[in-house]
């Protein structure tokens, strides 16, 4: 296995340390969707409602697991929930 050192990230982050808990939550309880990782998160993302209105918005079915996501709608996510 080998890393491979980008010049740029492939990805733009505009706030790293949302994004970053945005991630956290959502990876911090095993075998739950995405909805429920970010609704139980320490992390305050508003409500049950606000957290799957922001899923939608970007494409994302809220029934879906964490690992699922890749980076581009990791980003998308954080984005919304910051916006809303």
């Amino acid at each position: 296995m080998g890393f491979e050192i980008l010049e740029r990230p492939r990805i733009a982050i505009d706030d790293g340390s949302f994004f970053q808990e945005v991630v956290r939550a959502s990876f911090a309880q095993r075998r739950k969707t995405i909805l429920n990782s970010l609704k139980n998160s320490p992390v305050s993302f508003g409500s049950r409602e606000k957290i799957a209105e922001a899923l939608i918005a970007v494409g994302i079915d809220p029934r879906r697991r964490a690992e699922t996501l890749d980076l581009a709608e990791f980003k998308g996510l954080a984005e919304a929930l910051k916006t809303a």
